[in-house]
């Protein structure tokens, strides 16, 4: 569940969600100038976390990032040969 939070003239959002290793964080963004920019951003935010994108992007390598990438935006959406190709990459 997300909080919208307004913060002078822009908003911002607060997550929370649970670690691989059992426990929980926070994450935040804003910059956010109306509290429906915010809602959108974090509702993408949370559709990319059910379809297992990790919350914790602080140290994360490229590697890692490109993994999650690939499962989020191109499994489903190019052929077996393409998504074989992006694996070798």
């Amino acid at each position: 569940m997300a909080r919208l939070v307004k913060r002078g003239k822009t908003w911002q959002y607060e997550i929370s969600f649970k670690k691989g290793d059992g426990s929980f964080d926070k994450l935040r963004k804003g910059g956010f100038r109306t509290r429906t920019e915010a809602k959108d951003a974090v509702t993408e935010l949370e559709y990319n976390m059910s379809r297992g994108l990790k919350g914790e992007k602080k140290n994360l390598f490229l590697s890692e990032y490109f993994e999650d990438w690939m499962s989020l935006y191109k499994e489903d959406s190019v052929s077996t040969i393409t998504y074989r190709k992006y694996q070798d990459t």
